[in-house]
C-alpha cells in the first residue's frame, strides 16, 4: 500500500492555542496509510497539548545545528575515511568558510580533495576555491 505524506510547516508558531487543540485531536484520526510531518524552524512549546498528542501516538526528532567544534570533527573523521590529507587547523577554517551545513561542507571537502590530489589541503587552497 502507498502512503501519503503531509508536511505541516511552523504550526507550532502561527496557529492559535485553540487551533492547535483541534488539530490535536484531528490527528488521532489519522488513517495508517498517511504519514504527517510537522517541520518547525524554531523549538515547539513542549507543553502544548498538540505535542504532547504528537509524542503520543507518533515520533518526535529534533535536528540542531551542529557547534563548529563538531563540525570540524566530522571534517576529520570524513578526511580519514576518505583518505583526504588535512589537519585540524586546516580543517578548523574550512569549518569557518562553510558554516555548519553539512552538504556543503561535503562538497567543498571533495572539491578540495580533487584538487589537491595525493596532497594535504591547504589553508590556501580554501582561501582560493571555496567562498565563504
Amino acid at each position: 500500500m502507498r502512503k501519503k505524506t503531509r508536511i505541516v510547516k511552523d504550526l507550532f508558531k502561527s496557529k492559535k492555542t485553540d487551533d492547535q487543540k483541534r488539530i490535536a485531536e484531528a490527528i488521532e484520526k489519522t488513517p495508517d496509510f498517511c504519514v504527517v510531518i510537522f517541520h518547525e524552524n524554531d523549538s515547539a512549546d513542549k507543553r502544548t497539548s498538540l505535542y504532547k498528542r504528537i509524542v503520543k501516538i507518533g515520533k518526535v526528532e529534533e535536528f540542531n545545528n551542529l557547534k563548529p567544534q563538531e563540525v570540524t570533527n566530522w571534517i576529520l573523521n570524513r578526511s580519514k575515511k576518505d583518505n583526504i590529507k588535512i589537519d585540524f587547523k586546516t580543517a578548523n577554517y574550512l569549518t569557518e568558510h562553510c558554516g555548519s551545513e553539512l552538504w556543503r561542507v561535503s562538497k567543498e571537502l571533495e572539491k578540495l580533495h580533487a584538487y589537491a590530489e595525493d596532497k594535504e589541503i591547504t589553508t590556501k587552497m580554501i582561501e582560493d576555491f571555496v567562498m565563504p
